[in-house]
């Protein structure tokens, strides 16, 4: 007798080797549960998740839980940008820690002009801390010059540096 051979016997007689990492073992592969709809996806998408916990771990712990913009006491909290996401890149602003604090999502998403969020930076890190975050995004728009992409190295190394700065999280 011949046995016809169709995709799915030879999808499923593959190793489990040879299979293809799907979204859910790439974040196993730094320790990390796949969140049920993270905002990007692959290596960008972790480093945004391990991004904002830590942002909001961090502000957490030195400023108790406070929105940086409107100063309410909230219990959830964003990675909330000052100079938003897709107008600064992904090399530039996106990722810098100063430009990233714990906000409630009233603000993160309906707040656009986040004159508080300014003051409150410029009380955390000094004045002018914010007009700088600004001067670095106009030298960017009005230079002609596009942010580039991160390498998958790149992305590495910054999930590598934010799982250093996490403190344990106990479950």
């Amino acid at each position: 007798m011949i046995e016809v051979v169709t995709r799915k016997k030879r999808k499923a007689s593959k190793s489990a080797s040879k299979r293809r990492k799907t979204k859910k073992d790439l974040w196993a592969e730094y320790g990390l549960e796949r969140p049920p709809r993270p905002r990007y996806s692959g290596l960008r998408g972790i480093v945004w998740f391990l991004l904002s916990l830590y942002v909001r771990q961090r502000d957490l712990k030195a400023y108790g839980p406070i929105c940086i913009n409107c100063g309410k006491v909230k219990e959830e909290f964003h990675g909330g940008h000052f100079i938003p996401t897709g107008e600064c890149g992904w090399d530039g602003l996106a990722l810098d820690e100063k430009n990233v604090h714990a906000e409630c999502s009233y603000c993160n998403f309906r707040d656009k002009a986040k004159l508080n969020y300014a003051r409150n930076l410029d009380l955390r890190y000094g004045a002018g801390t914010a007009q700088a975050l600004r001067d670095r995004y106009y030298e960017y728009k009005h230079s002609g010059n596009q942010y580039k992409n991160l390498t998958q190295n790149e992305y590495r190394e910054k999930i590598a540096y934010l799982q250093a700065l996490l403190e344990p999280v106990d479950n």
